[in-house]
């Protein structure tokens, strides 16, 4: 598979794990701790809700990575490489905060194990679509 295509898989499969969190968080109570407290969102939605605002920018940066290294394929290494890590960090960052929303809050349900898998699948093909020195 080429690495732009794994790039774009990578981005499908970052989002399909952001809504299968949205569903392992649904129903979380407010404070797990008092249920007759109501009040306030709570820990793991808020979590959700930064994933999710930094998740929007990181496959819109993906996707915009994915352009440029495509019109930048007869560059340098060090040129294709730079762009490559400058656009797909974020992505990776973002899905091992996802990995840590699951460990530490929602573990428990079907959706959030789905997710976990989805995450873990985008950090490995980000890692494996690097792009590669040509031989000349």
């Amino acid at each position: 598979m080429a690495s732009y295509l794994r790039l774009l898989t990578a981005d499908i499969l970052f989002i399909l794990g952001c809504f299968c969190l949205l569903n392992a968080i649904r129903g979380l109570p407010d404070n797990p701790y008092n249920l007759a407290d109501t009040q306030g969102a709570p820990a793991a939605v808020i979590y959700v809700a930064i994933l999710l605002g930094i998740g929007v920018v990181a496959a819109l940066l993906t996707g915009i990575g994915i352009l440029t290294l495509r019109g930048l394929s007869a560059s340098s290494f060090s040129l294709r490489m730079t762009v490559f890590v400058l656009s797909n960090t974020l992505l990776v960052l973002t899905s091992l905060l996802g990995i840590a929303i699951i460990a530490g809050y929602v573990l428990n349900t079907l959706f959030s194990s789905m997710g976990a898998v989805l995450f873990m699948l985008v950090i490995l093909l980000v890692v494996t679509s690097a792009p590669r020195r040509t031989r000349q």
